[in-house]
């Protein structure tokens, strides 16, 4: 007797299910539930097995005369894809959130920064503003007012140091302060900048870690000049021996006095007397190995009082 007409059939549906059942044992059982107890829920267990445990596996396209083994096994091929591709998804979502998030921590912790304005360009502001100069003419002015503004300025100091060296203006606050020891001038406030040829070497004054004053006091504002050079050095030198004991450093009186001149470089020179900072080494500002010292070329009488490096007491 030979095979019935359906034996090819039913034998691709056993091979169909047995292929099935190999690869998701899990839905198979869950199947079987459900066609003979109507057990809904073990189907969605089943699923969500797979879905935890999606890996992407490559599939064939479907025939159009799959059996229904067949059929359930390429629904379950694409669900398991799909599944993996939705937790790679949702992974590389997390990741972005999260760097999003830092990185909007990051952005607002720079923007509460408050910008670093020096003090002296505050003051020039409100200058200008004294002068009449408001928002409308510079929010107005851009790029272009900016350049003719620098160009005056750069123009306005040059011939400000052709007439003898730094000045002092109006309002001292309003020099700009050296950016590096190297553009004091070597004539300023009355004292000459000598190099030393045969440095004794013993105990050379080092140059001020700052150019500017107001690095010095409590409250980052420069203090005034006094009447004279000698008075202000003086009470500069308090200020910058006050720092040094906030800072734990350790200089001689007589440097702090070098120092505080040195920081008030722009003041107008007069007849009191500064020799006793003549016999002071300084490192030089302009050579890393090299020596100077300080000529009082403005002082009046050379028998006046010299500058004590301690306070004078009432």
């Amino acid at each position: 007797m030979g095979r019935k007409p359906n034996a090819p059939k039913a034998a691709r549906r056993a091979r169909d299910h047995h292929q099935f059942r190999v690869a998701y044992p899990g839905l198979d059982e869950a199947a079987v539930l459900l066609r003979d107890q109507g057990d809904v829920e073990a189907i969605e267990r089943a699923l969500d097995q797979l879905e935890a445990g999606a890996e992407s596996h490559p599939f064939a396209d479907l025939l159009a005369d799959a059996t229904r083994s067949a059929k359930a096994k390429w629904l379950a091929d694409r669900y398991v894809a799909s599944s993996h591709l939705a937790e790679r998804c949702r992974r590389l979502l997390d990741d972005v959130t999260a760097s999003k998030d830092a990185l909007r921590d990051e952005l607002a912790a720079v923007l509460y920064v408050p910008d670093e304005v020096a003090e002296y360009e505050r003051r020039f502001l409100a200058r200008l503003t004294a002068a009449g100069i408001g928002q409308p003419d510079l929010h107005t002015g851009g790029r272009k007012l900016a350049d003719a503004v620098a160009t005056f300025i750069k123009q306005y100091n040059v011939i400000r140091r052709d007439q003898g060296g730094q000045t002092a203006p109006d309002d001292y606050a309003d020099v700009l302060p050296l950016t590096a020891w190297s553009e004091l001038p070597r004539q300023f406030a009355g004292v000459e900048v000598v190099d030393v040829e045969d440095p004794k070497l013993l105990g050379v004054c080092p140059l001020p870690p700052e150019t500017d004053i107001a690095k010095y006091t409590e409250d980052g504002h420069r203090p005034p000049l006094e009447a004279t050079r000698r008075e202000t050095v003086r009470a500069w030198s308090a200020i910058i021996e006050s720092w040094c004991k906030r800072k734990g450093r350790n200089l001689a009186p007589i440097d702090s006095a070098v120092w505080a001149l040195l920081l008030s470089h722009y003041m107008q020179p007069d007849t009191s007397n500064l020799s006793n900072l003549e016999a002071i080494e300084i490192q030089s500002p302009w050579s890393d190995e090299g020596v100077v010292r300080l000529k009082d070329v403005a002082r009046g009488d050379p028998q006046a009082k010299p500058l004590s490096s301690q306070p004078e007491t009432a």
